[in-house]
């Protein structure tokens, strides 16, 4: 999609602050995430991490809670899928994309790669107010 400039929010200080160069990893897993995020980051001419207080991200907290919970005791009742590994483990993904036309995203990845806005000004201004760099 051609982005150079990245903002990611966490709630996490200790991530932000290693990210950002102001904390050593110290944990084996840690520098490894650490290491893949620098990878990444080589992706961006800029790339901030920004922390934001739990409180003001209460859905995604609990969502990161439940993500580290073990549901052995529930595998009768509920489906849950365990990822047997790390996100930080590189596998080779290939997916082709077609292009078959137009969908909702179409005016958005258009702005994003070269600051178009469709000729309806309700659509315009709601692309822009999406726009939070």
């Amino acid at each position: 999609m051609g982005i150079k400039h990245l903002r990611a929010y966490v709630d996490s200080q200790i991530i932000a602050q290693q990210v950002n160069g102001a904390f050593e990893a110290k944990d084996i897993s840690m520098k490894r995430y650490l290491q893949f995020g620098e990878k990444i980051s080589k992706n961006f001419e800029t790339l901030e991490v920004v922390q934001i207080s739990r409180n003001t991200n209460k859905k995604a907290d609990m969502l990161s809670k439940l993500a580290t919970l073990t549901f052995d005791h529930l595998r009768r009742k509920v489906l849950v899928e365990v990822l047997k590994d790390k996100s930080i483990d590189e596998k080779v993904v290939v997916a082709t994309i077609e292009e078959g036309g137009s969908c909702w995203m179409t005016p958005y990845v258009k702005y994003l790669q070269d600051r178009t806005l469709p000729d309806d000004v309700t659509e315009a201004r709601r692309i822009k107010v999406s726009d939070i760099g």
